[in-house]
């Protein structure tokens, strides 16, 4: 097959390099030992318009580096003045703050794929979230073909269109190396925080508080970068937490499975999901999970299983599940011994193979159509 992707961001993209960036680069190298797939994203500063990553061809587009402007023009080039030929599928990851607004229904079949539940998320410009919730609603009103990432996003969905002809559940993959790393049940030094530094969207403020009225000895690491990164560390010296909140930048590879190794408990305190990956990967490290009950959450985490769930901005109740799982480790242990079982189903190579009969689906249904 010959794959379009009309995605803003990619793992290059300082605006736009997170997880469903990763998702889509992960389950697309994989895949293009037997498809061609080229990925349209926006302008990045210093690099080349058109370049070969692991396989992918990634175009740039947009007129201006600076991220508002670029997030703007790359989303009307794309809808209003590019016209796409010879491929046998477009994909279209929604990005409420580049929205592509591709006729659905052309050439070829078009997917919708939804990493967000994006109708509660609070946008960063507020005078921005009726006009960004319009224009999803409008493309699912004319959606044949949609990906969601769990099945609380996929019901949320449902809401707005009635018009889907296949659809599925894509939640994110992981890596076999994260299976294969020895559970580390004995050098447990910490919580971990690991993310995008996003107070609005992540509950940081929520994890310091909670952290701080548990009142337990061992230290909390935040590890990640985002447009809050300031405003956290500012949040822990409010809460006087200097000596026991550790904020380490940026993880991945080696250094990424070396800190989730030597933690008790990853805390995911989100008060918005699509389905949590960070949770999927330390439950692949048999490492417990406390999140909140929310979309997405409520089912990469299994609560009393493979971790504990919590009620969303309950900040007693985060600090009773960090004494728990902190007081007790055989607790610990139980959970993260049923986590690394239970996402066993997760691996990139089973979530790409789900995503390629997904899309064969989708092609034999539009020719079906014609």
């Amino acid at each position: 097959m010959k794959i379009l992707s009309i995605q803003y961001g990619n793992i290059h993209n300082p605006y736009s390099h997170g997880g469903l960036a990763n998702l889509l680069h992960d389950t697309f190298k994989r895949m293009s030992k037997q498809h061609e797939i080229t990925c349209l994203t926006g302008l990045l500063s210093g690099k080349t318009k058109s370049a070969e990553i692991d396989g992918i061809k990634y175009i740039q587009k947009g007129l201006s580096k600076h991220k508002f402007i670029n997030r703007l023009s790359f989303s009307i080039i794309i809808s209003f003045f590019n016209s796409f030929k010879n491929y046998d599928l477009i994909l279209i990851p929604w990005d409420r703050y580049a929205p592509i607004m591709k006729n659905l229904k052309g050439n070829c079949p078009v997917v919708l794929e939804l990493n967000l539940e994006f109708f509660s998320i609070p946008s960063k410009i507020k005078a921005l979230e009726p006009l960004t919730r319009f224009l999803l609603k409008r493309q699912l009103k004319k959606c044949n073909y949609l990906l969601t990432m769990s099945e609380g996003v996929q019901k949320i969905a449902f809401d707005y269109t009635k018009e889907v002809r296949v659809k599925d559940i894509l939640p994110g993959g992981v890596s076999d190396e994260f299976f294969e790393y020895p559970i580390n049940s004995e050098h447990e030094k910490y919580l971990l925080y690991i993310g995008r530094l996003d107070i609005s969207h992540k509950g940081i403020d929520i994890l310091l508080k909670s952290y701080r009225l548990a009142q337990v000895d061992i230290p909390l690491v935040i590890a990640g970068d985002g447009i809050d990164k300031i405003k956290v560390k500012k949040r822990i010296e409010k809460l006087g937490l200097n000596k026991k909140v550790k904020m380490v930048g940026w993880v991945q590879g080696k250094q990424k499975l070396e800190l989730i190794s030597h933690c008790m408990a990853v805390c995911v305190p989100s008060r918005v999901e699509g389905w949590g990956l960070v949770a999927t990967e330390a439950a692949a490290m048999g490492k417990p999970v406390i999140g909140t009950k929310v979309v997405g959450l409520e089912e990469s985490i299994i609560d009393g299983k493979t971790g504990i769930l919590v009620p969303k901005e309950n900040i007693i109740e985060f600090s009773r599940a960090i004494k728990m799982i902190v007081q007790d480790k055989e607790l610990r242990e139980k959970l993260g011994n049923h986590a690394r079982e239970t996402t066993r189903l997760f691996t990139w190579e089973k979530i790409t193979e789900k995503r390629e009969n997904f899309f064969y689906k989708v092609v034999d249904d539009f020719k079906r159509m014609l």
